[in-house]
């Protein structure tokens, strides 16, 4: 109680000063969410009101939830693929619901301190895993890169799909790709201080955007693939609190929701290592991602740190600042090429690998390892990656439980 007090009378008031640094980690963060919310909802084919939903819909929870919160939340890569796999293959609402449920069991997770067993995987499978991971989303996006109209779940549907529709590019889809892709490898090396400001994905869409437009000027009489209206697809409305939860398939419903929480767990465990309040880590990420699906959004995990001199008001700026970008530019984002998307999607994951467990892995130049690692990432490629996940948590398991045997 008195420590509590106490802090409440040093605590710092919010002035103009504090405002501005809120208004300015929250922009940084709206500008950087903002194109992979859309990319995400585009390309998972369910509309970008779903990644939108999520990404504000995360950015409110974690401005509401009690105490700091460390980063600002949203959907990411990794929870998109697995999203994307499960709604693939067993249906949107089968996934929503799962998605439901993941998030109880991330909130049950985090309050038994079952994360720590992250830190148990083994380097060749996390190296194996995010090569995996990388080459899955190249695989499946390299399709809106070139234009080509094909159609998979998983990677290894989408190559076989290539084989059938025939390889014939589109030279414009990729010329909007290939200046997102010289964009989002140059730009953060060549300007690391703007960068920190306006990021390579927001930069990267803005100039490809602009150059689509000016090159062709009506919707109707675009040569390429656009990500087209802001909608939902389960309807106007969206969301198992307007459209009620299925729960079949049953098998389907359960592997998506072991997926897709170990998925959420996976991808946000690194943001809350120095974290404390199991309470607010479980709050911001389980009841989060329970109230997502209910308005039609996609699961959340850590999209990106929050520096440390923002308050929890800089979340709910972030949030607004997207609303507002939607309600005036809309119409304009509607032109958006999925090759341009598509890009930022793959130059992300690649640039997301775990490298330290990858110079692990060669580094210690132990056969045993690589061979390993080279099986993780075949696995991780030629199986679904719902299955993944689950091998993912099996092998994890296995390994803490051989290293507590040791000691």
């Amino acid at each position: 109680m008195r420590g509590t007090m106490k802090q409440r009378l040093t605590q710092a008031p919010y002035d103009r000063k504090q405002v501005g640094q809120d208004l300015s980690s929250g922009g940084i963060a709206a500008m950087s969410m903002l194109p992979f919310a859309l990319a995400f909802g585009a390309l998972a084919g369910i509309g970008m009101l779903a990644g939108l939903i999520a990404a504000v819909g995360a950015s409110l929870v974690t401005a509401l939830v009690p105490g700091r919160v460390p980063y600002f939340a949203g959907p990411v890569c990794i929870v998109f693929l697995v999203f994307s796999a499960c709604a693939g293959r067993y249906g949107l609402p089968a996934a929503l619901t799962a998605s439901f449920f993941a998030g109880v069991l991330v909130f049950a997770a985090l309050l038994l301190r079952a994360d720590r067993l992250l830190r148990f995987i083994p380097a060749p499978v996390a190296g194996g895993f995010t090569i995996g991971t990388a080459l899955v989303m190249t695989i499946l996006q390299t399709n809106n890169y070139f234009g080509i109209n094909a159609t998979g779940v998983s990677a290894v549907d989408m190559l076989l799909s290539y084989r059938s529709f025939g390889f014939h590019a589109n030279w414009r889809t990729v010329l909007y790709g290939t200046i997102v892709l010289v964009l989002m490898i140059t730009y953060p090396r060549k300007f690391k201080k703007l960068h920190r400001k306006i990021p390579a994905q927001f930069v990267s869409l803005v100039i490809a955007l602009g150059l689509h437009l000016c090159l062709v000027p009506s919707a109707g009489q675009s040569p390429v693939l656009e990500v087209g209206a802001f909608s939902h697809k389960l309807s106007s409305s969206g969301g198992l609190l307007f459209n009620g939860f299925t729960v079949a398939p049953v098998g389907g419903v359960v592997l998506s929701t072991a997926a897709i929480a170990l998925s959420i767990l996976v991808c946000s465990g690194s943001a809350w290592s120095q974290e404390r309040k199991l309470s607010v880590k479980a709050i911001a990420l389980g009841v989060g991602n329970m109230l997502l699906p209910l308005f039609g959004g996609m699961p959340m995990g850590a999209a990106q740190e929050q520096k440390e001199q923002a308050t929890r008001v800089a979340p709910l700026f972030s949030s607004v600042l997207m609303l507002a970008a939607v309600l005036l530019l809309g119409g304009v984002f509607e032109r958006i090429p999925l090759s341009v998307l598509a890009v930022v999607l793959i130059v992300t994951m690649w640039e997301n690998l775990d490298f330290q467990a990858l110079k692990t892995v060669f580094g210690g130049k132990k056969p045993i390892q690589i061979i390993l690692f080279f099986l993780c990432a075949a696995a991780t490629v030629f199986l679904e990656l719902p299955y993944v996940m689950l091998l993912f948590a099996v092998v994890t398991i296995c390994s803490a439980l051989r290293i507590r045997k040791k000691r």
